[in-house]
């Protein structure tokens, strides 16, 4: 995810997968830093990623692997191919772009 906005703490990011749900990556996170630049939201943390929940310590400009905040593990078994949304809702006034985004990877069906 590319994102260039000067309050990034204003901004709720939501994954829409093809079957319908939402997952939320981030919820208002951030304070007043900016950007999120190459930031990407990984299913398992493999290394030294984090959260990228306001609790967790992580500030912007978010560049790095993080969790979102709604595990991604639900979404395995869904075609990467299939019609994916991102949708970005600013709950404050000032203006930013989405520069780019994409998924990659292999999506783990959830355990049973």
């Amino acid at each position: 995810v590319n994102i260039t906005h000067p309050d990034v703490g204003d901004l709720t990011l939501t994954l829409g997968h093809p079957g319908g749900g939402n997952f939320v990556l981030s919820d208002q996170n951030g304070g007043d830093g900016d950007n999120y630049s190459n930031t990407v939201f990984v299913q398992d943390c493999e290394g030294t990623c984090t959260s990228i929940a306001a609790t967790s310590g992580a500030a912007p400009p978010y560049t790095d692997s993080f969790l979102p905040e709604d595990p991604l593990a639900p979404l395995g078994g869904f075609d990467l191919n299939s019609s994916w949304t991102l949708t970005v809702a600013n709950a404050g006034t000032s203006t930013g772009t989405i520069d780019s985004w994409f998924i990659n990877g292999e999506l783990t069906p959830p355990a049973s």
